[in-house]
């Protein structure tokens, strides 16, 4: 929730490349790093956020598009028909 909440405040993301995270951000709303040993770990992050600060347009401009992603397919009306519709093949699959 986290992940979304930030995005939706228009920022970009930098994190750890876990659980439903590759669902949400892509390269251009953010970076996953790769789960490896601490000190790699440790790089990429520094490598990643030194990319992202040698243009300041570039973090604005992927705030943006995160933005938009959140708005487009994490909508409360969008969530909410995606539970509907689970909730419905739930129901669907206990009566049949």
């Amino acid at each position: 929730l986290f992940l979304l909440e930030a995005m939706a405040c228009g920022l970009p993301f930098v994190g750890t490349a876990e659980g439903s995270q590759g669902e949400v951000v892509s390269d251009d709303v953010g970076r996953l790093i790769p789960r490896s040993r601490a000190e790699t770990e440790i790089r990429e992050y520094a490598d990643a956020l030194s990319e992202l600060l040698r243009d300041p347009g570039e973090p604005r401009a992927m705030g943006r598009r995160a933005r938009g992603r959140v708005s487009k397919g994490w909508s409360y009306e969008a969530v909410g028909d995606e539970l509907e519709a689970a909730l419905d093949r739930a129901v669907r699959r206990a009566i049949e």
